[in-house]
């Protein structure tokens, strides 16, 4: 993977205790998106109505597929401030209505989690009641 060959060589010694934690974070988001895309692209797919990944900007597709990561599998990040820190990407680099378009879809997917996880609670709650 190209991201660990750059970033391999770092000194880890030399860098603040700031900088090592998001040196760690962004190599285990990095490794994290690499291991569970398949999962990562159907989810962006399935919220992101009449738009499949290929007619997406590589931009949009990007930073998706980092918010549906970090929405999926990093429970201890506040949806709103994944899907916020998205928007904010989008609107420095993507198209003028890039920051729209990765709204509705992270919202999508954001809600469609929380059905998810009250589904599972009511399920193992009926399984604790007997």
């Amino acid at each position: 993977n190209l991201f660990f060959q750059v970033l391999s060589p770092v000194n880890l010694a030399k860098l603040s205790q700031a900088e090592t934690a998001n040196y760690n974070f962004a190599r285990r988001v990095i490794a994290g998106i690499a291991e569970n895309l398949s999962n990562i692209d159907e989810c962006v797919t399935a919220a992101s109505t009449h738009w499949s990944l290929a007619r997406m900007s590589r931009v949009d597709r990007n930073i998706l597929r980092l918010a549906a990561y970090e929405l999926q599998y990093e429970e201890d990040i506040p949806q709103n401030v994944t899907i916020n820190e998205a928007i904010e990407v989008a609107k420095r680099f993507g198209a003028d209505d890039s920051p729209t378009f990765v709204n509705g879809v992270l919202d999508k997917i954001a809600c469609d989690l929380r059905k998810q996880a009250s589904q599972n609670e009511l399920k193992q709650a009926k399984v604790a009641a007997g």
